[in-house]
């Protein structure tokens, strides 16, 4: 079984499209579990409302926390964590277990951003940018669906609870547990986080995760995240 799961906060405007795109990719041997992190509005009722999804409810948000919760749950022996604004390809399922029957201990997908929203040429450049970097980067991030083999999942003790880049330290770990999958197929990705313009998308692609890898601690840029979204 693969286990799909979701983390939100505060998504009553787009989860019920997410979810009903996954029904129509779901099978017996599928299960979607969301994890709602104390959300405000109505997501976690909006959520209640299809069957075949199961609703999880935690204290507090924080992705990592609570994609771990998540997976704690899940009855899948193949985890797939995805973003509530992120689409996957019709073909997902048979690309992961494709991949996982290869030996691999995990993947990712290349990301197509922005491909459904009215962008400028400006915002179409940054969206281009950010697909090169899930082709070309060594290590995964969040918005590329990553799965992994539960077993690998449990190995290294899931994602460190930080609030910013627990998928680059998750994928770090996961990476020298096994080979990671790079799947040509593309998940689509909404270009929300990048409307307050050029500063915003130049700081999400470049700058934060540049002061990471420079040592600036990640509560210190979960505050600057916070700001610019």
């Amino acid at each position: 079984m693969v286990s799909i799961i979701i983390p939100v906060f505060n998504e009553e405007k787009i989860i019920a499209g997410q979810l009903e795109s996954l029904t129509l990719v779901m099978d017996e041997d599928t299960e979607v579990i969301v994890v709602d992190g104390g959300s405000k509005d109505r997501t976690a009722e909006i959520t209640a409302g299809f069957k075949n999804i199961t609703l999880l409810k935690f204290a507090k948000a924080g992705r990592a926390t609570q994609m771990n919760y998540g997976a704690g749950r899940a009855k899948g022996d193949i985890l797939l964590f995805l973003h509530a604004d992120t689409s996957l390809p019709r073909e997902w399922k048979s690309e992961v277990i494709k991949a996982v029957n290869s030996g691999f201990v995990a993947g990712g997908f290349r990301i197509r951003c922005g491909s459904k929203d009215n962008l400028g040429r400006l915002d179409s450049f940054f969206a281009y940018i950010s697909g090169l970097r899930s082709r070309y980067a060594k290590y995964m991030y969040g918005d590329q669906a990553i799965f992994v083999t539960k077993n690998t999942f449990e190995s290294v003790s899931g994602f460190p609870e930080i609030p910013i880049m627990e998928d680059y330290e998750f994928s770090k770990k996961v990476f020298a547990e096994g080979k990671l999958y790079y799947s040509g197929l593309f998940v689509d990705v909404s270009y929300r986080r990048f409307k307050h313009g050029i500063i915003t998308a130049a700081a999400l692609m470049f700058f934060i995760p540049l002061l990471y890898w420079l040592g600036v601690s990640p509560y210190s840029l979960a505050k600057l995240y916070r700001n610019i979204r």
